[in-house]
């Protein structure tokens, strides 16, 4: 059943804007092997406490996010549409939060090298390590979109119940129009990716499916 969200119901949908070169950037937030394969980073991890199996509908999401990713990044790529890929990695800036979860992470040098292949990077795509959980607090990503001139952010990636969420809100109170993207993101739980995207909705956010983004792109939904 549904949870009840009576404060997103005081709130207007944002309008949907027109996905266009130079005013949008699709923003990919730690599709790594370090987040979302099996045997390796926070999975590897997992195994060493023998609580891998309680990643079993993380892992089931990541995999099927990553395939909408690909659609997405090849789509916005036909229509050169800015890609930024933001990656979890030790950048000499780790936050308090971080060092106390105990959790290793990527070398920022070779954070490129740890993006899954789905979604390597291509020259001129702009790569943003962070050692925090919200890209916009000690990066320079704010910067970087305002500077292309970009209105329309287009959100994907994990944690969708903690990092793009965080990322949603924050790119709406730094005056940017947000989509997020449903089924390119995956939560901790199923549970969690339905509250998650449930209640995150309204004022400048927006969710929405791969497809929807895709028909925008093809300019066959307003």
């Amino acid at each position: 059943m549904p949870s009840r969200t009576p404060y997103n119901m005081l709130m207007r949908a944002m309008p949907l804007a027109r996905l266009s070169p130079g005013r949008t950037a699709l923003v990919l937030i730690d599709i790594q092997h370090h987040t979302t394969t099996r045997g390796e980073g926070q999975d590897a991890e997992a195994r060493l406490r023998g609580i891998a199996g309680e990643f079993d509908e993380y892992y089931q999401q990541a995999e099927a996010a990553i395939r909408n990713v690909s659609k997405l990044l090849a789509a916005c790529r036909a229509r050169a549409i800015d890609i930024v890929h933001v990656v979890k990695a030790d950048d000499g800036n780790v936050s308090r939060q971080f060092r106390l979860g105990g959790l290793t992470l990527p070398n920022a040098e070779s954070a490129s090298d740890d993006i899954r292949p789905e979604a390597a990077p291509q020259d001129r795509e702009t790569i943003i390590p962070r050692g925090v959980y919200s890209p916009f607090s000690t990066s320079d990503l704010e910067a970087h979109l305002k500077a292309r001139g970009v209105e329309t952010v287009i959100l994907a990636g994990m944690l969708a119940n903690v990092t793009i969420a965080l990322a949603a809100r924050e790119a709406a109170d730094r005056s940017f129009d947000v989509l997020v993207v449903h089924d390119a993101c995956a939560s901790e739980t199923l549970e969690w990716h339905g509250l998650t995207m449930q209640g995150i909705g309204g004022g400048g956010i927006r969710v929405l499916w791969a497809q929807d983004i895709l028909d925008m792109l093809e300019g066959t939904r307003q």
